[in-house]
Protein backbone atom coordinates (compact mmCIF):
# COMPACT_ATOMS: atom_id res chain seq x y z
CA UNK A 1 0.00 0.00 0.00
CA UNK A 2 1.02 3.59 -0.48
CA UNK A 3 2.75 5.57 2.24
CA UNK A 4 0.54 7.01 4.95
CA UNK A 5 -1.86 4.09 4.91
CA UNK A 6 -0.83 2.55 8.20
CA UNK A 7 -4.45 1.89 9.22
CA UNK A 8 -5.15 0.11 5.94
CA UNK A 9 -1.84 -1.73 6.15
CA UNK A 10 -2.60 -3.02 9.63
CA UNK A 11 -6.08 -4.14 8.65
CA UNK A 12 -5.25 -5.65 5.27
CA UNK A 13 -1.81 -7.11 5.88
CA UNK A 14 -1.00 -10.71 6.70
CA UNK A 15 -4.25 -11.98 5.25
CA UNK A 16 -3.77 -15.51 4.01
CA UNK A 17 -5.56 -16.79 0.92
CA UNK A 18 -7.34 -13.58 -0.01
CA UNK A 19 -6.51 -13.28 -3.69
CA UNK A 20 -8.97 -15.77 -5.12
CA UNK A 21 -11.04 -14.25 -7.91
CA UNK A 22 -14.73 -15.00 -7.68
CA UNK A 23 -16.53 -15.87 -10.88
CA UNK A 24 -19.60 -14.21 -9.39
CA UNK A 25 -18.06 -10.82 -9.91
CA UNK A 26 -17.11 -11.21 -13.54
CA UNK A 27 -19.41 -13.79 -15.06
CA UNK A 28 -22.75 -12.78 -16.46
CA UNK A 29 -23.28 -16.29 -17.79
CA UNK A 30 -26.99 -16.98 -17.77
CA UNK A 31 -26.31 -20.65 -17.05
CA UNK A 32 -25.31 -19.84 -13.47
CA UNK A 33 -28.85 -19.28 -12.29
CA UNK A 34 -31.82 -17.05 -12.70
CA UNK A 35 -30.18 -13.66 -13.08
CA UNK A 36 -32.32 -10.61 -12.63
CA UNK A 37 -31.21 -7.51 -14.48
CA UNK A 38 -31.90 -4.40 -12.47
CA UNK A 39 -31.63 -0.72 -13.38
CA UNK A 40 -27.87 -1.03 -13.74
CA UNK A 41 -27.45 -3.06 -16.92
CA UNK A 42 -24.08 -4.42 -15.84
CA UNK A 43 -25.23 -5.72 -12.48
CA UNK A 44 -27.27 -8.87 -12.10
CA UNK A 45 -28.12 -10.78 -8.95
CA UNK A 46 -28.28 -14.54 -8.69
CA UNK A 47 -28.40 -16.84 -5.71
CA UNK A 48 -24.77 -17.62 -4.96
CA UNK A 49 -23.31 -14.30 -6.14
CA UNK A 50 -20.75 -12.91 -3.73
CA UNK A 51 -20.43 -9.20 -2.96
CA UNK A 52 -19.02 -6.78 -0.47
CA UNK A 53 -22.20 -5.48 1.20
CA UNK A 54 -22.65 -2.50 3.48
CA UNK A 55 -25.58 -1.70 5.80
CA UNK A 56 -26.15 1.07 8.33
CA UNK A 57 -22.77 2.32 9.61
CA UNK A 58 -21.02 -1.05 9.41
CA UNK A 59 -18.09 -1.55 7.05
CA UNK A 60 -18.34 -3.43 3.77
CA UNK A 61 -18.48 -7.14 4.55
CA UNK A 62 -18.37 -10.23 2.30
CA UNK A 63 -21.86 -11.60 1.69
CA UNK A 64 -23.72 -14.03 -0.54
CA UNK A 65 -26.99 -13.45 -2.38
CA UNK A 66 -29.70 -15.84 -1.17
CA UNK A 67 -33.49 -16.00 -0.92
CA UNK A 68 -35.20 -14.57 2.15
CA UNK A 69 -37.54 -16.80 4.22
CA UNK A 70 -40.33 -16.03 1.70
CA UNK A 71 -38.15 -17.08 -1.24
CA UNK A 72 -37.46 -13.56 -2.55
CA UNK A 73 -34.00 -12.40 -3.60
CA UNK A 74 -34.94 -8.90 -4.75
CA UNK A 75 -37.29 -6.32 -3.33
CA UNK A 76 -37.73 -2.57 -3.49
CA UNK A 77 -38.27 0.21 -1.03
CA UNK A 78 -39.43 3.78 -1.52
CA UNK A 79 -37.75 6.61 0.38
CA UNK A 80 -40.57 8.61 1.98
CA UNK A 81 -38.51 11.81 2.01
CA UNK A 82 -37.58 12.03 -1.67
CA UNK A 83 -39.77 9.38 -3.29
CA UNK A 84 -36.80 7.51 -4.79
CA UNK A 85 -37.18 3.78 -5.16
CA UNK A 86 -34.31 1.51 -4.16
CA UNK A 87 -33.63 -2.03 -5.27
CA UNK A 88 -32.79 -4.26 -2.31
CA UNK A 89 -30.91 -7.55 -2.53
CA UNK A 90 -31.23 -10.23 0.15
CA UNK A 91 -27.87 -11.51 1.46
CA UNK A 92 -26.27 -13.46 4.27
CA UNK A 93 -22.97 -12.25 5.69
CA UNK A 94 -19.92 -14.47 6.01
CA UNK A 95 -18.45 -15.07 9.49
CA UNK A 96 -21.41 -13.30 11.08
CA UNK A 97 -23.45 -16.13 12.62
CA UNK A 98 -25.50 -16.55 9.44
CA UNK A 99 -27.01 -13.09 9.77
CA UNK A 100 -29.06 -11.87 6.85
CA UNK A 101 -30.34 -8.53 5.66
CA UNK A 102 -31.62 -6.57 2.70
CA UNK A 103 -28.87 -4.44 1.15
CA UNK A 104 -29.39 -1.55 -1.24
CA UNK A 105 -28.00 -2.32 -4.68
CA UNK A 106 -25.90 0.84 -4.38
CA UNK A 107 -24.21 -0.64 -1.29
CA UNK A 108 -22.93 -3.75 -3.07
CA UNK A 109 -19.48 -4.07 -4.64
CA UNK A 110 -18.76 -7.19 -6.72
CA UNK A 111 -16.46 -9.50 -4.77
CA UNK A 112 -13.32 -10.23 -6.74
CA UNK A 113 -10.12 -10.27 -4.76
CA UNK A 114 -8.45 -8.29 -2.00
CA UNK A 115 -6.15 -6.41 -4.39
CA UNK A 116 -9.19 -5.12 -6.28
CA UNK A 117 -10.79 -4.06 -3.00
CA UNK A 118 -7.61 -2.28 -1.89
CA UNK A 119 -7.50 -0.44 -5.23
CA UNK A 120 -11.11 0.62 -4.72
CA UNK A 121 -10.17 1.90 -1.24
CA UNK A 122 -7.28 3.94 -2.65
CA UNK A 123 -9.56 5.50 -5.27
CA UNK A 124 -12.20 6.43 -2.70
CA UNK A 125 -9.57 7.87 -0.35
CA UNK A 126 -8.05 9.92 -3.15
CA UNK A 127 -11.45 11.22 -4.30
CA UNK A 128 -13.12 11.88 -0.91
CA UNK A 129 -10.31 11.89 1.67
CA UNK A 130 -9.47 9.45 4.42
CA UNK A 131 -11.80 11.16 6.92
CA UNK A 132 -14.86 10.79 4.69
CA UNK A 133 -17.62 8.33 5.58
CA UNK A 134 -17.36 6.85 2.07
CA UNK A 135 -13.80 5.82 2.91
CA UNK A 136 -14.31 4.87 6.55
CA UNK A 137 -17.04 2.32 5.73
CA UNK A 138 -14.51 0.41 3.65
CA UNK A 139 -12.44 -0.45 6.73
CA UNK A 140 -13.54 -2.61 9.64
CA UNK A 141 -13.26 -1.26 13.16
CA UNK A 142 -10.09 -2.54 14.87
CA UNK A 143 -12.19 -4.80 17.12
CA UNK A 144 -13.69 -6.48 14.01
CA UNK A 145 -10.52 -6.99 11.93
CA UNK A 146 -10.00 -10.65 12.82
CA UNK A 147 -13.61 -11.66 12.10
CA UNK A 148 -13.56 -9.56 8.88
CA UNK A 149 -10.49 -11.49 7.75
CA UNK A 150 -12.29 -14.73 8.57
CA UNK A 151 -15.27 -13.55 6.49
CA UNK A 152 -12.97 -12.94 3.52
CA UNK A 153 -11.47 -16.43 3.88
CA UNK A 154 -14.95 -17.97 3.99
CA UNK A 155 -16.06 -15.97 0.94
CA UNK A 156 -12.99 -17.17 -0.94
CA UNK A 157 -13.76 -20.80 -0.11
CA UNK A 158 -17.34 -20.46 -1.28
CA UNK A 159 -16.39 -18.54 -4.43
CA UNK A 160 -14.26 -21.47 -5.61
CA UNK A 161 -17.20 -23.84 -6.00
CA UNK A 162 -20.05 -24.04 -8.51
CA UNK A 163 -23.11 -21.87 -8.00
CA UNK A 164 -25.48 -24.71 -7.25
CA UNK A 165 -23.37 -25.69 -4.22
CA UNK A 166 -22.49 -22.26 -2.84
CA UNK A 167 -25.34 -21.84 -0.37
CA UNK A 168 -24.85 -25.38 0.87
CA UNK A 169 -21.16 -24.62 1.48
CA UNK A 170 -22.06 -21.33 3.20
CA UNK A 171 -24.36 -23.17 5.62
CA UNK A 172 -21.80 -25.97 6.17
CA UNK A 173 -19.26 -23.36 7.28
CA UNK A 174 -21.88 -21.65 9.46
CA UNK A 175 -23.07 -24.90 11.10
CA UNK A 176 -19.50 -26.06 11.72
CA UNK A 177 -18.76 -22.86 13.67
CA UNK A 178 -21.77 -23.17 16.04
Amino acid sequence: LEGGESGESMILSNVVGLSVKSPSATSLDSAKGSSVVTGMDWMTFSTGDIFWGQIYTYCYWPCIVCPDPDGRTLSSERNVRNGEEYVLVHVRFFADSGRRNWVKRENLIPYTDLENYKQHMREIRKKYGKKSLKYKVLLPKPSKVMIWREAIKEANKVSEIIYEDRLTKFFEIYEHKK
